[in-house]
């Protein structure tokens, strides 16, 4: 599976969906006999991508209906089945061991380790294959002569990316090591367990891969991470535990998103969390943020978009009904509309503190006039999130509302800070994403508009295309400037600023339908070609 993730190699080698094609191969791989000990060639290394990326294609074929509910179901099912979590380390160890800190004795009687436990071991092995990567040719796993063969090319990928039963013995005992060997490592079985892409894959949630008893082989360092986090909520769901596990979780959001915005306030704006329109407590809303004549109505959603179903005649009242409930995006706009109502008809809203019932803080709309609806989410909603105006309730579109889950919104405000930007910046990114909504414009994820705003410092742009009433689709691409940041922190240099960056290469417009039109053509008389 080398080089199928490399960015910069030829298209030939270069997968669509690297992250999810290629744990499906080794799904596929691991089902079945055992291992032929064939050679994989350049050509098959080539005939192995065009495979993968032509499954990719035909499940996403059913999306080219133009009606809103299709175009929202397609977009649901493929950002569902092509992306995986994306979050820094830091944030999923973070996630995890917070959320199941009070959870040991459920998860060692489940798995036979904690939650931190298994953090530590992971983060163990992804030390020691990252020291060997940087220790280099002639460091001792990475040779400084090209790999001979096939064979003397195995033996590199065992040296640098290998571990072993009996190194996690010595280092965390032999109890822990059997446990985590269990629950993180796959190993290949007679009996087919995966053949649909959309299946549920092994790989991702044993993401270690046994070549012989014992030694097993690290594909990603980071999904075992991810793999940590899914096997712990799946264990905690076999135990009585369970209702207490996802109140843990709420309040975990909830804490995120108050620490989040109070850094991103850093004294100059006022945050007020969990006030409620009565002393009685009714009407109560998750975060409240106001700054000179701006105001941002916060609520913090934890529910989850179920599996989308292939039928898009089932598939979409589910996904629809998860947007839509008390619990989920639409929810929350609407709780946020009862205040931004009160003040669009000119009326102060008081607040009042959830327990005391004393008042707070009086929202005057003379003082307020620019009033944003937001949600923030604990769970990846995918495009849901960005062109909500595909789902949206009509009653709730003059709202323009704002949403983003809360490991984007870390990065984003990590981005601000890095920028040395604040609350003011925020509030006017908010007011310029306002422009961009409303079905024009489409974004496949709300973090590609945050990292376009953080490169150009404005979305000025964007919004003129909105303006003009002309159509676009903002690529993905833009927010690859918060790897930068991030990398750039990292390694303690100083990121270079992104902008010199054409805003062409993340944008695509009307001026670009002819070469659309002439890529489908092609792609279109691909699939009648038989060979499919």
């Amino acid at each position: 599976m080398s080089g199928f993730n490399d960015a910069f190699a030829p298209n030939a080698y270069r997968l669509t969906s690297p992250l999810r094609e290629v744990y499906y191969a080794l799904a596929l791989r691991l089902d079945g006999k055992a291992d032929t000990g064939r050679v994989v060639s350049q050509d098959d290394h080539v005939a192995i991508v065009s495979l993968l990326n032509r499954i990719g294609f035909l499940y996403a074929m059913p999306w080219a209906g133009s009606d809103p509910g299709d175009v929202a179901w397609a977009l649901t099912f493929i950002d569902y089945v092509n992306s995986g979590v994306k979050a820094t380390v830091e944030q999923v160890i973070q996630r995890t061991t917070s959320i199941f800190e009070e959870f040991d004795r459920e998860l060692l009687g489940q798995m036979g380790l904690d939650a931190k436990q298994a953090t530590e071991m992971t983060m163990w092995i992804a030390t020691a294959v990252q020291d060997r990567l940087d220790r280099g040719p002639g460091g001792g796993a990475i040779p400084t002569e090209k790999p001979r063969d096939q064979a003397d090319f195995s033996e590199m990928m065992r040296r640098i990316l290998g571990v072993t039963l009996d190194d996690l013995a010595a280092r965390f005992g032999p109890d822990a090591a059997d446990a985590f060997w269990c629950a993180f490592v796959s190993r290949r079985s007679p009996s087919a367990r995966t053949r649909y892409y959309t299946q549920q894959n092994p790989i991702e949630s044993s993401p270690l891969i046994e070549i012989k008893p014992g030694l097993a082989l690290v594909v990603s360092a980071n999904q075992i991470f991810n793999a940590v986090t899914s096997t712990c909520w799946e264990s905690i769901r076999r135990t009585d535990a369970v209702d207490r596990a996802y109140r843990r979780r709420d309040k975990y959001a909830e804490d995120k998103a108050d620490e989040l915005c109070r850094r991103l306030a850093n004294g100059k704006a006022k945050v007020y969390r969990g006030p409620s329109e009565s002393p009685s407590g009714a009407y109560e809303h998750d975060l409240v943020v106001t700054w000179e004549a701006s105001v941002a109505i916060i609520e913090v959603k934890a529910s989850r978009i179920r599996e989308p179903l292939r039928d898009p005649d089932r598939a979409l009242p589910r996904i629809r009904d998860d947007f839509r409930s008390e619990s989920g995006i639409e929810g929350g706009m609407r709780q946020a509309k009862r205040v931004i109502d009160r003040l669009d008809s000119g009326k102060p809203v008081r607040m009042y503190e959830r327990t005391s019932g004393a008042e707070v803080a009086v929202l005057d709309p003379s003082e307020l006039k620019y009033r944003y609806a937001c949600v923030l989410t604990f769970e990846h909603f995918g495009p849901l999130e960005s062109s909500m105006e595909l789902l949206l309730d009509p009653d709730l579109a003059p709202l323009r509302p704002w949403a983003m889950n809360l490991y984007d919104f870390e990065t984003l405000i990590g981005g601000f800070e890095s920028r040395g930007w604040g609350v003011a910046k925020f509030f006017r990114y908010l007011q310029e994403r306002k422009t961009v909504a409303g079905g024009r414009i489409f974004i496949d994820e709300e973090i590609e508009m945050g990292g376009w705003f953080l490169r150009y410092g404005t979305l000025q742009e964007v919004m003129d295309i909105a303006e003009r009433g002309d159509r676009a689709t903002v690529l993905p691409g833009a927010s690859f400037v918060f790897d930068e940041l991030y990398l750039a922190r990292k390694q303690g240099r100083n990121p270079r600023r992104g902008h010199d960056i054409p805003t062409s290469e993340f944008l695509v417009t009307e001026r670009d339908r002819p070469q659309i039109e002439q890529a489908l053509g092609e792609f279109e008389r691909f699939l009648r070609s038989g060979d499919t």
